[in-house]
């Protein structure tokens, strides 16, 4: 409890030594959200607080969008025209605005077989569950087996398998969250649609016009650049901006990526980091590609303007354990250090600091190519849908040591922490960064249109000079972005409940009502136990 040496905006807050040792108090909850807590701190002063918690897992100011359900096919196998039947569900998973493209579907004996890739959903699992719905409206009422394969950039990632009794339950709107079995969702094999080696169709439809969905993407989208310092004399600064976003996609493995950032209004005065500054540049500008190894392993490799400070590339490998939440991998990166005055340049000279503020000197040494190199493996948790991401090697500055990132997901919104230690500490510090991760769709706060507009944001919650110490290159689509929510670990987990939601919005139910538990011990938030009761209403 000693907080002598504590600052907010520039001053200390307790310069006295604490009267007392301990702290207590109370905390009241209701069950709308709003909390509140009284502690009386140190032996000397009372503290009160008030708080909401917003659910995560539901958009914060609400919206619907419901599922494509049109009148359910009728006709047994039998008498169902294939060739019909397979095009009208092609076109209606890939016309514009659905949020597809390179749809194709496949149809054998009393079985379906859809690929598709999603670009208009910030959520995977959303795009998979309205697919799956479509497509129960459409097919045969006696298919006794249907699968759905999601492709990324043209190569399928995962498989989803279906049978009769699901497919009903989806045709009459009655399908909840645990009718799915875990391991509905598996890795794709290494086919061209994610079909099973050796199976046979008999007739096959698209990808036709839906290839061009998307293939070209132009917009302007706001945002937002926070930064907390409690050193500081401002604790707490930002800079909004207009981001003019160009993307062209492929169904080959390749992309292209365009950001340029103009800001409209900043107060960010942090001396070490000049390139938050009042000048247009591009922020992120990169030539992407996707390689798919084998069923559970790949190459990912980008190309271009990294982020703010660096040019250059980054290469990715990834294996994913058979039947295990872990993977493996490793990734390279090769850069060279930005001008943040230039629009596009990079420097002639490495940057350093004088007297408060930024240059390019030839004292500084030439600004030649620097690279850095990590082993990784990651671990996906099912209770709390949350992963963790260490890594360990040779940063950007040649100091040596480990990142561990640890992320919160609810579907396609995440919330993360991030902690780096290496030889090169922070003053004052045993360690050398720590920050915040945010990855917020716009779905997250409206979700009523399809959109895949999300925010980006990484910031430490440190004084540091990030580019001298712990420094790793930005990227626009890493492996976990890409792949990340397809992986069939949390497309199991995200799956149903986005089907139970669905589901619910067609029969214009509420949201069901919960009986919950006011207290839970620790060793049911541990085990996942707590999820289980207030799913059943137990008490």
């Amino acid at each position: 409890l000693d907080y002598t040496q504590d600052r907010v905006s520039g001053k200390k807050i307790h310069p006295d030594p604490a009267k007392e040792k301990y702290n207590f108090g109370i905390v009241l909850k209701s069950e709308w959200g709003l909390n509140g807590s009284l502690s009386w701190q140190r032996g000397e002063e009372f503290c009160f607080g008030l708080s909401y918690a917003f659910d995560l897992s539901k958009p914060v100011f609400g919206g619907k969008n419901k599922a494509e359900t049109p009148e359910p096919l009728l006709t047994d196998w039998n008498e169902t025209d294939l060739e019909k039947m397979a095009s009208e569900l092609q076109s209606e998973l890939g016309k514009k605005g659905f949020g597809l493209r390179n749809t194709v579907v496949l149809a054998g004996d009393k079985k379906v077989h859809v690929a598709y890739e999603n670009i208009g959903y910030s959520s995977q699992a959303e795009a998979a569950a309205r697919a799956i719905i479509l497509t129960a409206h459409m097919i045969p009422w006696d298919t006794e087996f249907c699968s759905i394969s999601s492709m990324v950039r043209g190569t399928p990632v995962s498989r989803i398998e279906l049978n009769t009794e699901k497919m009903a339950l989806i045709r009459l709107h009655k399908l909840n969250a645990y009718d799915l079995e875990d391991k509905s969702a598996v890795w794709a094999p290494k086919t061209k649609y994610g079909t099973l080696p050796g199976e046979e169709w008999k007739v096959m439809a698209g990808p036709g016009e839906s290839i061009r969905n998307g293939s070209a993407d132009i917009r302007i989208a706001l945002a937002y650049e926070p930064r907390i310092d409690r050193t500081l004399q401002n604790d707490y600064m930002g800079r909004l901006d207009i981001d003019y976003i160009g993307r062209l996609r492929s169904s080959q493995g390749w992309e292209a990526y365009l950001k340029v950032r103009q800001p409209i209004e900043n107060d960010i005065n942090i001396w070490w980091q000049p390139e938050r500054n009042d000048k247009t540049r591009i922020w992120k500008g990169v030539l992407s590609y996707i390689y798919k190894l084998d069923e559970r392993a790949w190459a990912v490799g980008e190309v271009g303007w990294l982020d703010e400070n660096y040019f250059g590339g980054n290469f990715w490998g990834r294996y994913f354990l058979e039947d295990s939440p872990f993977w493996i991998g490793g990734r390279v990166s090769v850069v060279k250090e930005r001008d943040f005055n230039s629009f596009a340049e990079l420097a002639e000279y490495r940057r350093d600091y004088y007297n408060g503020k930024a240059y390019y000197l030839p004292i500084n040494g030439k600004n030649d190519w620097r690279s850095g190199y990590w082993a990784e493996v990651g671990y996906h948790d099912t209770t709390y849908n949350a992963d963790i991401i260490a890594r360990y090697g040779k940063f950007i500055d040649s100091d040596k040591g480990y990142r561990i990132d640890a992320i919160r997901n609810w579907n396609d919104a995440y919330v993360g922490f991030y902690f780096t230690d290496t030889d090169r500490d922070t003053p004052g510090k045993s360690y050398t960064d720590a920050g915040m991760m945010l990855h917020l769709p716009l779905s997250f706060w409206y979700a009523g249109h399809p959109s895949n507009t999300y925010w980006d944001q990484e910031f430490t919650l440190l004084s540091t000079f990030r580019l001298f110490a712990g420094v790793m290159p930005g990227a626009w689509m890493t492996p976990e972005s890409l792949i990340g929510e397809l992986n069939p670990r949390r497309l199991n987990q995200e799956l149903g409940p986005l089907m139970e939601r669905l589901m619910r919005d067609v029969r214009d139910d509420g949201q069901p009502v919960v009986t919950r538990k006011s207290v839970y011990g620790i060793l049911e938030y541990l085990s996942g136990e707590y999820r289980v009761r207030e799913a059943i209403q137990v008490d």
